[in-house]
This record gives C-alpha cells, structure tokens and sequence, in this order.
C-alpha cells in the first residue's frame, strides 16, 4: 500500500511563500517591480477632430432618403452660401451612388452636433430650419422646365432638384411635393433629421 504524506498546514503556507516569492525574482536576484495595469479611455469628439461617420437621412414618415458615409471636420463652420457635395445611395434608385447636397445650416449642425459623441454612438439631429424655409412654390412652367407635369402628379411625389455652387460642385436635392393648386406645387425641400453613426474618430 502507498503511504499518504500529510504535509503540516504552516509547512505548506512556507512553500507556496517561497513558490511566490520566487516568482517575483529575475534571473539576476532582483525583484521585478509591479505590473501596471492599463485602462482603454474611448475617444470623444472635441472641436477640430476629424470624423468619418455614417449618415441615413429619412423622409417625414422614417422611409430612408439617402445613406452616406463621409468625413466632417468636428465643429467647422461652412459659409452660408456653401453646400455641402457628398456621395450617397438613394434606396429608390437602387445601389446606384449619386452626389447630393447639404446647405450650410444642415452641415454646420452636424459638424457641431457631433461634438462629444463617442465611437459606435447614434444621434439624431433635427433639420436646422423651421417653418419650411426650404419649401418653394413652382408656377406650371417651372415644372415643366424640370420634366414635372403636373397632371401626373400627386402629394407625397419625390422630386429631385441639382444644386451647384459652381458648374463643377453640383449634387441633388430630395423634395416632396407637399401641395398641388392650379397655379402650381410646392414643394419642399428640407429634411425632417439627421440619422448619425461615428465609424472613426480621429484626434485633431
């Protein structure tokens, strides 16, 4: 039969101590010093950061309008009379990837909006203007110079209009015709929020 060695309880405190000890030692005798330990701090949005972020902008009833990714530059200001071009899909005209167009106000709320947002963070940001600043009148001969005939259409129609600051800066803009009279439409061209998603953020 094997014999069972009991080892005395403060023998064994000794040797799990010296098994300690020595694990703390280097090859040449002399104790390492404590291992720190690191934290990860994420990131937040200060003015001046670049960020590239996701956009979806949605019509009034949450249909989405365009989806985008692209670069701002944290709380920068564009003047008033400078749109914003970028690249993005509208769903109603399949994957296809088109120009369109921000007004200053909309860019400048973003740029602002998303200061102190984190990575991976959502936010929605209202349309910066009220009242339907955006909404124009068009006589009858106005929609026909855009290819809209007014017999064919209905309250709710998407219409696209090109805006340019220069012949070689142009994008689209996504109205809605909102009402139809004899003497024309309106049609408005302002969106209802900004749906936005921070992909990467990199420090000014």
């Amino acid at each position: 039969m094997k014999k069972i060695e009991i080892i005395p309880l403060f023998a064994l405190f000794l040797l799990i101590a010296g098994i300690l000890f020595s694990g703390c030692m280097t090859q040449e005798g002399q104790t390492q010093s404590p291992q720190t330990i690191t934290t990860i701090s994420y990131s937040i949005i200060k003015p001046g950061d670049t960020v590239n972020l996701d956009l979806t902008i949605p019509d009034s009833s949450g249909n989405t309008l365009i989806e985008s990714q692209f670069i701002v530059i944290a709380n920068q200001s564009r003047d008033r009379m400078s749109n914003f071009i970028f690249s993005g899909i509208h769903p109603g005209t399949g994957s296809i990837s088109q120009n369109y167009s921000l007004f200053s106000l909309e860019y400048n709320a973003i740029s602002s909006g998303i200061v102190g947002m984190k990575l991976d963070e959502e936010k929605s940001i209202p349309e910066p203007t009220t009242g339907g600043s955006f909404a124009q009148n068009w006589d009858p001969q106005q929609l026909k110079n855009n290819g809209i005939d007014i017999s064919h259409s209905t309250v709710g129609n998407i219409i696209l209009m090109e805006v340019a600051d220069s012949p070689t800066s142009m994008g689209l803009r996504i109205g809605t015709i909102t009402s139809i009279t004899p003497n024309g439409a309106t049609i408005d061209f302002s969106y209802s929020k900004f749906k936005i998603k921070i992909l990467q953020i990199i420090p000014s």
